[in-house]
Formats: C-alpha cells, structure tokens, sequence
C-alpha cells in the first residue's frame, strides 16, 4: 500500500493490537475502538506519528488480490518490486502511465476515483490510447484501494497462453517496423492509407524474389492499426515542431498551480558558494553540496542533505527520507526556537534529468510509496522554479553575509580571497543552516504564496487533512536504500569481499539455494543488509565481519580495497582491517599537510567518523609518507564522485 492518512474507519495494529478509528472529537483529538481486547482509547494525532515513526503502529494493508478480507493484514501479497522479473515491471509501468494519462486528463495528480462515464469520455477523446474502458477501470479500482502503490499494477502473466505473442510472419512484422522508422526520421504529414500502402509496396517487393509456397502474406487494416497505435502515430503522420517552434508560437504562462500540501515537491542539488573548514585545524576543506526539497504549496523545505560527497542516489535517499520522517528534534539538536512540522510522503516529485533522478532505483522506491515521480523537460528550469528561487533566496540570505562566501558571479569577487576568510565548520554550518530555514525564511511573508510559510502549513494541516504516511516506518527506510543481487550459498551472501550470514536465512535458502536475490543496503553502513522473505518479512542480516564493517561507508570500504589490491596482496578480512588502520593515519597526516582544497575534500570523506585521528599531527611536521613498501601514498587518482572505478578489481561473489 503506497500512501495512507489516519482517518474514520482507517485500522492499525499498535503494540500488536487491533485499532479502528471510530470519531474525530471537537479538540482533534482521535477516538479509537480496540478490536483485540474491546474498550475505546482517546489519544491525540502526535501520539500516532510518534508510534509510527518508532515502528509500533502499522496501518492495515489490503491484498492487492482480496480487497475485501475481513481480518487485518501487514503484508504485502508481493515482495521487493524491484526483485519482479524485467517483463512485470515494464508492464506495471504501462499501466501506471495511462492512468497517469487519465489523472492528468480531468486535472488530477493522483488517488481521484473516476466514474465509468469520465473513463468513456477520455477515451473518446484518445483514439491512440488502445486500452478498452473495462481493463483501464479495472487498473483505477487497484491502483486506488493500494493508496497509490506500484505493486497493484504488477500482472500475473506466468500461466498465460500465447497471449500477446505476434502472429505475423517475422519478416512481416519486420517490414512494418522499418517502415515505421522511416516515417519517424522523416517527419511529414501523412495519412494512415500512404504508411499502409508502403507496407504493401514493400511485401510485394519481397515477394518477387520468393518462391510461391513461401509468400509473405500482407498484414489486415486492423492488424496495420493495432501496430500503429502501438508505435505511436503521431510522430508516425505528422511533422512535429522542433521545441523552439513552440516556444515561440506558444504564450507565457504560468506554473503549475498546487492547491494541497506535499502535492508537488521540488528536490535539486546545487554545490553551496560557501567554503568551510575543518572542526579540528581549521584549515579550509571545500565547498560542500546542498541536496534540497521545498513543498510548493507551503513553500517550506521538505528535507535536505549537506555533506561532501557528490550528487547521488545516496544524497537523494538521505535528503527524502528527512523529509517523510518527522523531526522533532531540531530544537533540542540545533537551538531553534521553532520546529520542524514538515513530515508524510509527497504526491509527486520534481526532479531534473541528472542520472542520479532518472536511475531505477529512485523510480522503483518511490513507485513501491506511492510517489509519482516527474522529470522535467530538458533545457526548461521554470518547471521546478521555486527550488531554483530558493537557492537565490539562501545566497541572499544567508551565505552572502557569511566569511568564506565565494560569490555565484567571479566578477563580483574581484580580488577577494574566501578560503583566506573561512572560519565556518561543515558541523557549524548545519546549525546556522536550521536556524536561517525555520526561524527566518519559515516564518517571514513570503510573496508568492501571500502567505507565511510555516502558518501555511499549519493551518492546512489543521483545517484540511494531515500528511499521508507509508504504513510502516521501518520498511520505508528499507525502500529508500540502494540494492544488489548476488547468489545465496550455504556460507550466506557475498557482497564486496565480505559475507553476509544470518539463521534467519536457513528458511530461505532451502528455497533460493544457489539462486541470486535481491537485497537491499545503506551505502552510509554496510555492516548490515535488508532482504524480503515472504513468511519473515524484512530480514537484517549482519556483516559476519562486524568489527570491520560497522559503520563503515561503502565509499571507504572500497578506497580500503583498492589500496590492498594495489599492494598485490591476497583479499582477505585481516589484511583489510590492516589497511583500514594505516590508510586513516596516512590520510591523516595527509590532511594535515596538504593544502590543497581537493585533497582535504576527499580525505576528509574517508576520516568521516574518525577525526580524532588528526589531533595529534602538527601541520609543521613534515614527515614524508611512506608506505610499507617504500612508495609514497598516491591520492592522484582517488575520484570525486561517491564510487571508485569498478574496472580495477574483479568483484568477489
């Protein structure tokens, strides 16, 4: 089930027992009826976030099979969407992009239930669209009883006949899509009787040099129809106008109008003009990189990530899953007067076309939450504006008064020096950052919306519905995390030299053995993995090697493997732990010497965690950095981005 919200007639388990939301009293407080044990309980919203949020409350998930079952149930009737063979994801985005289609079509984003007659009159009104009215409602009533959740889209297609299978002659269907490329790559209007008739010319060409027991028989008009739908005949029949063409024909208009909180949420990256320094010898390390979200109808920032390391699928992760997740802790960690009240899943976000957004992985997460995620065009930053507005409003308003602020524009710092003047730590610049987001930009008039940005958002929570939340906290943080396949053996999982095991997987592998699974880590600590069992559920299994591997990054385990592969040793658990050891006080003395911004960029990625490790060397000692055998520790060829290149060591399995 993608999305749900706390509503009359909604049930959860909490504490492992059944609730029923009977009545919303006067005060807002929730009247709830225990089913398990009888007997009404009364308790406020906050209450039911906090449980959630700590993985005690569950809403009940309805079997995208048996809406209709009467007992309550957590579970999902599939597993891992992202595990599903190619063919069953490919086919569930299908159908997910002709609903989308149909949302679109009456001015909805998503969760609307249509009538029969709005489905009739859509379809009308699509002759390229070749779904009949009675399977596109039957794809609307799942999608919409799961809350919104890919998985209700998944076909169970393993005991099909040859349905779907063509029955044309290969070089039948072989001429028509040539045929249909051609077009393509010459676009000019044409009518569907002149591609039919150059189907035909070319059949009968081919059948002058056959002999006549093996004639190509030509395909029917509706069979020809079909196949042009399928390919899509607008660009087929018609000359398309190239995007300046429509740009200057069309008039200026403005932006999507959002009329609810979290409908449409902006997510982009931008590398901050601020340098900070290190906590420990307050030399200056570098710039790092701001991943942001804003909700555009409240104006107030959804979540966000700062840290070094490049623009990912790890920042997108880390940054999303502040957001969804509720922090009341900001005032107790960072000393601001207000909180942070933003939490739930959004409806749709907007994203650009950076690799790290278009990727699978982000798809495939926010699919399984019931997010709809929407790629902007190329070339066209006004349809995710007010992200980009906000990266202005935080130059002007915060880091342009700040020493070691660069400048956007070279020609306005002139002969001004920032690394000179950085005084700023990645740890400061945190607390200034929550500061500035929640007792400033949050709580001023903010233009656009003719709205204070934290008033907005309280009061459309109070007056119109909370945020929807995913029923279970833990598995959310699952989803979000990145994912691999490797085989099951009887020594357990083998992932990047360490092994994986747990008695949790003797039930599994008597069905998987030898078989490759799909499972799931946080690039953050990878002395754990998640796999999905059908009977068990989410299963964490630890890292056999546990004091080498917990807490440890994916980043740095791999800089340690590089450096033992590098030295022509043998690839084992102690001479990694070896490495790890002389590597951090290399790297060590490294940043204190070096002072160069990219080498105390990149180092201090891999001392993430063990910066004590610098407060006994002196930045005067200059001591040559020898290894054991006598080469110097070449950091050259270390890269900026968050992996190392794969292509310099055969990965174990």
């Amino acid at each position: 089930m993608g999305r749900v919200s706390f509503h009359i007639g909604c049930r959860f388990s909490w504490n492992t027992q059944v609730y029923e939301l009977q009545n919303i009293l006067v005060d807002g407080r929730y009247q709830l009826e225990n089913e398990s044990f009888g007997g009404s309980v009364i308790c406020s919203q906050e209450e039911l976030v906090d449980a959630w949020s700590a993985g005690d409350l569950r809403f009940e998930n309805f079997d995208h099979t048996l809406p209709d079952q009467a007992t309550i149930s957590l579970a999902h009737s599939y597993t891992d969407f992202q595990a599903l063979a190619d063919s069953h994801r490919e086919i569930a985005w299908d159908r997910y992009s002709h609903l989308l289609s149909l949302f679109k079509f009456y001015g909805y984003k998503t969760g609307v239930s249509l009538t029969r007659g709005e489905i009739e009159v859509y379809l009308q009104s699509k002759p390229e669209v070749s779904v009949s009215q009675y399977t596109l409602e039957r794809w609307l009533k799942a999608f919409i009883a799961s809350g919104g959740d890919i998985r209700s889209l998944v076909a169970r297609t393993e005991q099909r006949g040859g349905k779907g299978g063509s029955r044309l002659h290969n070089d039948v269907e072989a001429i028509i899509q040539s045929v249909f490329a051609a077009c393509r790559n010459e676009p000019q209007h044409r009518t569907p009787d002149m591609v039919y008739a150059r189907i035909l010319q070319r059949i009968a060409d081919d059948n002058r040099y056959r002999e006549a027991n093996n004639q190509l028989k030509p395909p029917s008009r509706a069979t020809f129809y079909r196949r042009l739908q399928q390919a899509g005949q607008a660009g087929i029949l018609r000359r398309r106008p190239t995007r300046n063409q429509r740009q200057k024909e069309t008039s200026v208009k403005k932006g999507v109008k959002v009329s609810r909180l979290l409908e449409r949420v902006e997510i982009d990256h931008t590398p901050l003009d601020l340098f900070v320094v290190d906590l420990e010898d307050r030399l200056p390390i570098g710039r790092p990189t701001l991943t942001l979200a804003t909700d555009a109808y409240s104006q107030m920032p959804f979540g966000f990530d700062v840290s070094f390391d490049p623009p990912s699928y790890l920042t997108v992760m880390r940054c999303l899953r502040h957001g969804i997740l509720p922090k009341e802790d900001c005032p107790m960690m960072y000393d601001t007067v207000h909180p942070f009240p933003v939490y739930g899943l959004p409806e749709t976000v907007i994203v650009d076309r950076g690799k790290e957004f278009v990727g699978h992985d982000l798809l495939d997460a926010l699919g399984m939450l019931g997010v709809i995620r929407e790629i902007m065009p190329p070339r066209t930053p006004w349809y995710k504006g007010r992200i980009e507005r906000f990266f202005h409003t935080q130059n002007k308003g915060l880091l342009e008064v700040l020493p070691g602020y660069t400048f956007s524009n070279i020609f306005q710092r002139a002969g001004y020096n920032p690394q000179a003047d950085a005084c700023i730590s990645l740890q400061g610049f945190k607390q200034l950052l929550h500061i500035f987001l929640l007792d400033i930009y949050a709580q001023r008039w903010h233009e656009g919306i003719q709205a204070i940005p934290a008033h907005r958002w309280e009061q459309s929570c109070n007056a119109d519905f909370p945020p929807t939340l995913y029923p279970d906290a833990r598995e959310l943080r699952i989803l979000l995390c990145a994912s691999e396949e490797r085989t099951l053996t009887r020594q357990g999982i083998a992932w990047e030299t360490l092994t994986y095991n747990s008695a949790k997987l003797v039930s599994m592998r008597a069905k998987y053995q030898g078989e490759r699974i799909r499972f799931r880590y946080d690039p953050d600590d990878i002395g754990v993995i998640y796999i999905f069992d059908a009977d068990q559920g989410w299963l964490s299994i630890p890292c056999l090697q546990a004091e080498y591997a917990q807490g440890l990054s994916l980043y740095k385990h791999r800089v340690i493997r590089q450096s033992v592969l590098d030295e022509k040793r043998k690839v084992d658990i102690l001479s990694l732990a070896q490495a790890r050891l002389k590597l951090q006080q290399l790297v060590a003395e490294e940043f204190a010497l070096t002072r160069k911004i990219r080498g105390r960029k990149q180092a201090l990625r891999f001392l993430e965690g063990d910066v004590s490790l610098k407060k006994d060397i002196k930045s005067e000692d200059k001591v040559p950095l020898i290894l054991e055998d006598n080469s110097s520790l070449d950091m050259t060829g270390w890269r900026g981005d968050y992996y190392l290149p794969r292509g310099q060591w055969k990965d174990e399995e």
